[in-house]
């Protein structure tokens, strides 16, 4: 597992970029809308909740948008094209913490069970995968590189500490992001990167639940560690399906320590016949369909 540098000097190219931001309107968005618009970036902060007066500023402009809803979303990203003619950067960001207990039962006014209302994936899931393939639609008809930048979490690499329907979500993400990884052609110009960020200082953990834990009294950060690696993503264009371990305040590439590691998780003989199967030509009929 490397770990990454940041050089915050590249931050001032971040002027005029055209940026949304979903989930702007606190956490870990917020930090992000205050950050790239500091540095000059049009942003705009995207979020079902108002936008915080206090940290509103010319470079700022609110949408109320719920994400998971289709023409919504949809709305969002042809009115930044056609307002700005471009979008450099998509920040999508939005997510919930495990606001269902999928596995709790509830029963109708006839005793029947009732299925759950699947709140945390349509959020976190479902609404990203649409805001991905709205932003790839919209930037590969500019001229303009763009980048895509989602939040994953340290959930995306392990079930621990229970909120499963917030794995299955961040998990599923990082399958996207994989396979974007070697499936965006290149002639889009568009790169695709996660930063997934271990305890921030957000909403998402309760005051109690953030006093008893011994990891997050260690290791909490502030928000402004992944809206950072955000900002670095959008300006390195061969920077390309990294998924940036965000911890403690330091970044660590988990992709390219999860690739030379592959022969002693997976063993060396099935890594091989992985290797047959990833260099065989026949495996691109099996590549996304962009058209």
């Amino acid at each position: 597992m490397a770990q990454v540098h940041i050089d915050e000097s590249q931050f001032v190219d971040l002027k005029d970029k055209v940026t949304i931001i979903t989930g702007a309107s606190s956490g870990i968005g917020l930090a992000a809308a205050c950050f790239f618009s500091s540095h000059g970036a049009r942003v705009v902060a995207v979020d079902i909740n108002a936008f915080p007066e206090a940290d509103t500023n010319d470079n700022i402009v609110y949408r109320k948008v719920d994400l998971t809803k289709w023409n919504e979303q949809l709305d969002l990203f042809q009115w930044t094209f056609d307002t700005y003619g471009r979008i450099d950067v998509a920040f999508l960001n939005a997510g919930v913490a495990e606001i269902e207990d999928v596995f709790v039962d509830t029963f109708d006014g006839n005793g029947r069970l009732q299925e759950p209302q699947h709140k945390v994936t349509k959020i976190n899931l479902l609404a990203t995968i649409n805001g991905t393939k709205l932003a790839i639609h919209f930037m590969r008809k500019q001229t303009q590189h763009g980048s895509i930048v989602i939040t994953g979490s340290g959930k995306c690499f392990n079930g621990i500490g229970g909120t499963p329907m917030y794995a299955v979500s961040k998990h599923g993400l990082l399958g996207m992001l994989r396979t974007l990884a070697y499936d965006v052609p290149p002639e889009f110009n568009i790169n695709v990167n996660m930063v997934c960020p271990f305890w921030t200082n957000t909403g998402i953990l309760s005051p109690e639940h953030r006093e008893k834990l011994a990891s997050a009294k260690k290791c909490m950060q502030p928000a402004n560690v992944p809206a950072i690696a955000a900002a670095h993503f959008s300006l390195n264009p061969k920077v390309h399906g990294m998924a940036l371990y965000a911890a403690c305040g330091k970044y660590t590439d988990i992709e390219s320590g999860f690739a030379l590691t592959r022969p002693i998780w997976i063993g060396a003989e099935n890594h091989l016949d992985r290797v047959l199967f990833e260099e065989d030509p026949a495996i691109s009929g099996f590549k996304t369909k962009f058209n």
